[in-house]
Order: structure tokens, then sequence, then C-alpha cells
């Protein structure tokens, strides 16, 4: 990391293992050129995990396409203030059809059931 301008030390190193430092986005950037990945695979979980985004659980296999640009996951509320059931989007905004992650083809109503509403 110091070689790509960042003064990280091995107590920085340990500190955002363990979780007590954060990494802002030109650090996520600099890290995923120094391990040789992309910022994407940074960002997603390991399956079967799920990552937690406040208004839900979103697993793993929705997470790439999400963080890699192909779709935009909308949160609803309803009128109570609880999460409902997202929308999905195209990253232009259009009304998603279907995507395809590792060879699988995967419908707007299997990628909603890939966000389980907090409380769920």
């Amino acid at each position: 990391m110091r070689r790509l301008g960042h003064a990280w030390t091995d107590s920085t190193v340990s500190q955002v293992e363990t979780g007590r430092r954060r990494v802002n986005t030109d650090e996520l950037v600099a890290l995923a050129l120094a391990l040789t990945t992309s910022v994407a695979d940074l960002l997603t979980p390991p399956r079967p995990e799920k990552l937690d985004t406040g208004v839900g659980a979103m697993r793993s296999a929705l997470v790439r396409p999400w963080v890699g640009g192909l779709l935009v996951v909308v949160p609803t509320w309803d009128t109570d203030g609880q999460p409902g059931e997202p929308r999905i989007e195209t990253a232009s905004g259009l009304p998603f059809r279907d995507i395809e992650v590792e060879g699988v083809t995967i419908t707007p109503e299997v990628l909603r059931r890939m966000i389980e509403p907090k409380g769920s």
C-alpha cells in the first residue's frame, strides 16, 4: 500500500482485518491493485454469505452484478416505514429484464427473492 501512496503500517492492516478501521474509496481501489483483484471482488461476500444492506440481506449472487454496475437495487418502504419489496432496474434506469450471472439466467422475480427484507 505504501508503494501506491498510502501510509499503511502493519498496524493499519491489522485494524482493517479486524474491522477496527474502515477503508476509504481511494484505499479500496489501491487494495484491489495491490492484491491483483477487482474492487467488485473485494466488495462481494463469499458464498453462501449475505450482505446486510440496512434494509435487508442481499444474497452474494446478487451483490456482484450490483457492485459491477449491471443493475440498481432501489429500496422501497410501505406506509408504516417498513422495508418493502425492492425494485430492480438496469444501471440506465430502465426496467430490469433478465441477467446472466455465472452462466445462469436470472429473472427479475428471482432477483427480488435474493433480497430478504429486514425482519423476515
